[in-house]
Parts: structure tokens; sequence; C-alpha cells
């Protein structure tokens, strides 16, 4: 190995020794607040960067959870770059040149800052937007976000060269970075997001930038004068005696495997919560400030919870976990989502603290950390890329819990003498009880997607797994069967069963075909929500149901429209299954704006739903986000626009904007009528809306239909809450006679939302 010449110590100057001798020896405070500042600040810009970058890029891809999984993909792909370039740096070059040639790198991105996407291209409407989003990515975020990812091993590498009394064992430096990426993490959220605009914020960080490039220039003259200083009483060997430590490649793979598993489960997680509830950094932060806080614990010199511990907690939390994903459960948010996090912690723990436990000495830390990006990288790889192609549903979520129950370190507890055969037995019988009893039921005639039956069954099969927690490898197997037995036949009985499954970029569409009340209704599910439906009976197919039901408020809407413009021009932002369709008449022209190609196709295939082809209005469907392609029609081109974006999934933050409002009543005609579509379970954006057109001196009004009978339930009626606004409160005078309408409620203390501004946090239900 190439290593750094040892300098004599005549060619330095008086002045030179004095540092070295004061500086070095005397005050090695001074050089550990130097590294961790560079450290901590470097990582904290990095972790910034990524909820700031995401914010900019959501409205160009209509807000979709797969946004975040992709950018965590490319920053992985940077991150691993960063860590090839730094154990480059430090295993071919001498110091000088390390430095030197790291300081011309730290100054390229200054010619980039400071960040934006302003001039950049939209991706095309009809294309998978992925390439676009990776290549977008590269253009304007890798060189920054390359440099400050380099600084974590270079750094504590050079670390090892002052001689600084702590410098053999610099792990603990990693901590310190990790600390910094989890303050970044929740800072966004909880502060950056709520006092900065997104320009603002852009400055900001080309700022902190600056510093930092100063701070590690000065760690590089540090270490390079460290080289020559006295070896600390420590007895720490130099840093030119270093010698390669050969490594098994079975120690290589179990780096890159327990560094795979947390990634991917970190994008798991993240999709599942983004998908149920909101795209927002938040819900992208949280997650990920967990995954960074394992890091600090276990880097850290005194471990804050015991390895014994995580490993007693973590089989009761992920059958508790199992038994919420068997039963589909969603809400209530507070007690759900905190088991999916606290288990996705535990396992993060479990995985990083066998990378800690596994981790060579300094000299080859470059390597190490190398290795663990290739893992981070291919859990990245394997849920963002290869999982859409290979999966119809969101299984590689689950499959990972499975792989992390099966790789428990511990092994079979003392005493136990059980033989594989004997394990797959058991579990054998309990995968096979999961699989029968929903298939009997079904054949009976029941209905195995209600709760009742399927509570005390998946109940019982998380905790015949729990009592076998104490064998790992029993346990590991029993909850991969049961989980997956569980997902694959959920569909016995009167539920329905699946005609159609397909996963795009936006997520995963089904269509579910089912009988009740002597009818048969076909169902568009997007995620876990119910998007659309339709009687396919011949005399009920051309009626709208679900949230769009006649006697409902989207009733309401369009016999305003009829009637005041017979031959209206409609546009629609939303096309789910195409109902508000229905409603069209001879001569009017309707608009649909879809960003899913997949919805578009199910949509307009009448084996699947008839409401687009049965219409006897004429209409066409745009692809692409619809509020970025509503701005390319003319002014004032319609006489209804029809937000309805907001089921109780991913909330599009950006088509409820002030801004957006503005833009949607700069297309609609005189006397045109603005309506969204607001029902959502889990959000409130009545008062968003109420705010919004209080700012901008328009007339709104709401109706919520939540007294549904149980007779119009099962007939297809679902509750449904909608809005109207209009820019003078006459247009909605016919609304205002009506006694289910009224005035919206606001937030007289509460911010504007903006395009630069939102806060999903006020909003949220979280009983």
């Amino acid at each position: 190995m190439i290593t750094g010449k040892k300098c004599s110590a005549a060619s330095f100057s008086p002045l030179t020794k004095w540092h070295r001798d004061y500086r070095l020896q005397r005050s090695p405070v001074l050089i550990l607040l130097c590294y961790t500042a560079a450290l901590f600040l470097s990582a904290f810009l990095a972790f910034s960067l990524q909820p700031m970058v995401g914010r900019m890029v959501l409205p160009l891809l209509g807000g979709a959870p797969a946004v975040w999984n992709t950018c965590m993909v490319f920053y992985q792909a940077v991150l691993l770059g960063g860590y090839a370039y730094s154990h480059f740096l430090t295993s071919r070059l001498r110091m000088r040149n390390q430095i030197i040639l790291h300081i011309a790198v730290l100054m390229l991105p200054l010619l980039l800052l400071p960040i934006s996407l302003a001039g950049t291209a939209h991706p095309a409407g009809s294309a998978d937007p992925t390439l676009w989003l990776l290549g977008t990515l590269f253009l304007v975020v890798a060189p920054p976000f390359f440099v400050v990812t380099t600084t974590a091993p270079l750094l504590q590498r050079w670390f090892v060269s002052t001689r600084h009394k702590e410098s053999a064992d610099p792990y603990f430096l990693y901590a310190a970075s990790n600390l910094g990426s989890l303050l970044a993490l929740l800072a966004y959220p909880f502060l950056l997001e709520w006092l900065l605009p997104l320009t603002e914020q852009s400055n900001a960080w080309s700022v902190t930038y600056g510093l930092v490039v100063v701070l590690i220039m000065i760690s590089g003259v540090i270490a390079w004068r460290g080289m020559n200083a006295p070896i600390p009483e420590s007895g720490q060997a130099p840093p030119q005696a270093r010698v390669r430590v050969q490594r098994a490649p079975r120690t290589t793979l179990r780096w890159v495997y327990y560094a795979f598993l947390p990634s991917s489960l970190l994008l798991g997680v993240t999709q599942y919560i983004s998908t149920d509830i909101a795209v927002i950094p938040l819900f992208w932060v949280i997650p990920l400030a967990f995954y960074l806080l394992t890091f600090v614990l276990v880097f850290s010199r005194r471990p804050v919870i015991s390895r014994d511990l995580v490993l007693r907690i973590f089989p009761g939390s992920l059958v508790t976990l199992v038994f919420l994903l068997l039963i589909q459960a969603t809400s209530p948010v507070a007690l759900v989502y905190p088991v999916h996090l606290i288990t996705f912690f535990l396992a993060a723990m479990i995985c990083h603290g066998e990378l800690v436990r596994s981790r060579p000495p300094a000299e080859e830390l470059t390597r190490f950390y190398l290795w663990i990006a290739v893992g981070g990288v291919l859990g990245g790889l394997f849920n963002a890329l290869l999982a859409p192609l290979i999966f119809t549903r969101i299984f590689e979520y689950p499959l990972v819990l499975i792989l992390v129950a099966i790789s428990i370190p511990g092994g079979r507890s003392a005493g136990q003498k059980k033989s594989l055969r004997s394990d797959l037995g058991l579990v054998t019988g309990l995968v096979a009880l999961i699989i029968a009893v929903p298939a009997l039921l079904g054949f009976a005639g029941l209905d195995m997607e209600t709760n009742a039956l399927r509570t005390p069954l998946y109940a019982g099969a998380a905790f015949f797994c729990y009592l076998g927690s104490r064998n790992r490898r029993q346990f590991g197997f029993a909850v991969g069967g049961v989980l997956l037995a569980g997902l694959l036949f959920t569909g016995f009985g009167k539920a329905g069963r699946t005609v159609f499954a397909k996963r795009s970029f936006y997520g995963v569409s089904r269509v579910i075909r089912y009988e009740q009340d002597g009818a048969t209704f076909n169902s568009l599910i997007h995620g876990n929500t119910r998007h659309g439906l339709q009687n396919l009976d011949e005399e009920e197919r051309s009626v709208p149901i679900l949230y769009y039901h006649p006697e409902g408020p989207a009733g309401d809407i369009m016999r305003f429209v009829t009637e005041q413009f017979p031959r209206a021009k409609i546009g629609a932002i939303g096309l789910g299954s195409g109902a508000m369709a229905a409603y069209g008449t001879a001569g009017q022209q309707w608009t649909f704006y879809e960003i899913d190609p997949v919805v578009m196709s199910i949509a307009s295939d009448p084996r699947y739903f008839s409401y687009l082809s049965d219409s006897e209005a004429s209409w066409e469907i745009v692809l692409g986000d619809g509020r970025l392609s509503i701005e390319s029609a003319e002014s004032g081109a319609y006489d209804l626009i029809i937000v309805d974006a907001y089921g109780s999934d991913a909330i599009p933050v950006h088509t409820i904007t002030r801004e957006a409002v503005e833009v949607y009543i700069d297309h609609l005609a005189t006397g045109g009528l603005l309506a969204f579509h607001i029902s959502n379970i889990y959000i409130d954006l009545e008062p968003v809306l109420g705010n919004i057109a209080r700012s901008l001196g328009y007339a709104t009004l709401i109706r919520t239909d939540d007294a549904i009978s149980p007779e119009e339930q099962r007939k297809g009626r679902s509750a449904s809450i909608w809005v109207v606004l209009a820019t003078g409160r006459e247009n909605l005078a016919s609304f205002a006679d009506h006694p289910a309408w009224r005035e919206l409620k606001t937030q007289h203390d509460a911010r504007i939302w903006t395009d630069d501004y939102s806060n999903l946090l006020s909003v949220i239900h979280w009983e």
C-alpha cells in the first residue's frame, strides 16, 4: 500500500513547531472540536438537503410516495460514491496529495449553489418518471451532496493521523456525524420548513456549506502536521506503519447483509406511512431519524440500550406488527404507526449492532464504511427499482421483516435440541392452519375479510409465533410462514376476488369484484383506499356511487353546472374509476387530468368500469400532474374544475395551496365553479381551504354527507365531503339555499398554505 512520506521536523518553521507541540499535544480539545464540528455540519447539510430537494420535486410528480424512495436510492448511490472516493483517497495517496485534491473537490459545488430546480424540464406525462427524477437529481444535487458525504469516512481516517489520544479508535466520531444527520432531519419539519421558504432554505444551505469547507481544510492541515508529532502516551502506532488487515469474504458479506436489511426496511416503512397518510417531509424524516439514531446509539462508546434488551423486546414488537399487517389496520394513526416505527427501530438496532460487533481496526475504516454503503444501495435498489417490477403488491416490506426475524443473532437457547426438521414441521402445521381456515370459511359462505373472523385467527397465530421466540430459528420461520400465508390468502370469502392488479411508480392499483345483496360490484383500490365503485347490473351501472352519489354533494354540484352551463367544459384533476363522467350530457366536454397510466387504463376499460365508455359527453384524458397540466389550458377554459385528489391516502399538498387555487380560478370562465373533494379519514382540509379562500376574498361552502344508512352503504353509497368555491357569493346562490351546505371553518391564527409553506401536522386526525 502507498503511504504518506514522513516529513522531517527541520522542514517546519518555529511557528509550525509551536503549533505542532502546543495545539496537538496540549490542546487536544481543539482538535476534537474541529473534527466534530466538521463532521456534524457536513452530516447536517447532507440530511437537510434530502427533504428540501424532495419538497422541490414533489409538485413535478404529483406528490407520489415513490418520489422519496427514488430519491433515497439516488442519495444512497451518491453516498456509495463518496465512500469509494474516500477509500481511494486515503489508501492510494499521500496525505499532502489527499488534502490538495480534496480542496479542489470542495470548490466544485460552489459553482452550482444555491440549489434550485428552476428551469428544469417537466417529466413526460406518459412515461415512468423514475429515470427523469434520477437524472434531474444527478444534475442539480449530486455534486454538493457527493462532497458532504465524503466527510464522515475521510475525516475519521484523517483523525487517526492527528495522533490525538483517542485516534486509535475513531469510530465514536461516526456517532457525532449521525447525530448531526439526526438533528437535521428533526429540524427540517419542525423548524426549517415552518420558518423559511424553500428559496431561503437553499440560500442558508449554501452559506453553511462555505463554513464546512473551511472546517475541512483546517482538519486536513491538522492531520498533515500531526503525522510529524510525537507518538501519544497511549502508544498508538504511527499511521505510516499501518498494515493491511486481510478480511474473509464472509465478513464482507456480513457487512453488506446487515446494512441491506435496515436500508430496505427504511424505505418499506416510509412508503407504508406515506401511502396511507401524506407525502410530506415529516413522514420521510421520522423513519430516517430512527435509522440514524440507531447508528448514534450502537457506535457510542457506552451503549445506551443494551443488546440483550433489544433482543428481548423485538419479538413482541414484531408479532404485534405482523398482526396489524394481517388485519390491514391503518387507524388509529397514533396507535398503529408507532408499532411500525418501533419495530423498525429495534430491527435496525439489531442489524447495526451486528455491524459494530464486526467492525475492523481503524486502518480498515474506509473499507468498512464502503461495504456498508454497498449494502445500503442494494436495499434501496431492491425497494425502489426491483420490487415494483417483480411484485404487484407491496410485498418487499413484510419480506424483509421476515429476513430480519430469521437473522436475529443468538441462535438456539441453551438446552434446546430440536432439529431443523422439527422446526419446519411446527411451522408447516401453523401455515396450513392459516391457509385452511380462510378457505373453509370461504367455501362455507362466510366473509373472511371481516375483522370478526380474521382477528381471532391472526391473533392466535401471532401469539403462537411469540411463544417460539426463544428459539430464534423457529421464530423466524414461524413469522415468515404466518405473514406470507396471511397476505396471500386474505381474499377468501364474500369480500371478492382480484380481477386486475398492477403496480406503477404511483402505487398499486387493484380491481376487486364482489357480490352483495344480489348485486355485483367492481371496486378500484389504490394502496389501501377505495377510489372507485360501480354496480355492474345493467339497470344500475350508469348511476355513479361511492363518493359521487346523486343524492350527495357531487350530485348537487353537477345539477348546478348542468342548469347553468348546458354545454359545459369541465376539467377534473383525478380520474379514479371515471364515476363523475356518468353525469356527462350531450354537448359537454370533459378533460380528466390523471398522473397514473395504470389508473387511466383501468377507468377506460369497460371490462372493469364503464362510466367513461357509457358517458354521453365527449371526454379526453391528459396524463400528467393535474396542477401542472391544467396550466397549459387556455385561461377561462372551464365552467367547472373538480379537484379530486384527496382520498385517504397520500395527499398531494401542492394541489391545495394558495398558488394552486389561483391557477384554478384563472382557468375558470365567468361564473364558473371550483369544487374540491376532500374526503379523508386522516386529514381535515376544511380549515386549509377556508383560510386560502378568505385570504383571496373568494366565497366558499361545504357539505359533509355522512348520514348514510346501512341500506345505502350496501348499495354502494359512501360518506363524502365536498367544498365549492367561487369568485363571488352570487355564484353560490343555488347552494346557499340548500340546508346541507354551510360556511367553511377557518383558523385565523394559522398561516396560509403556499407552495413554500404547509403544515399537515395541524390538520391530522391522530385518534
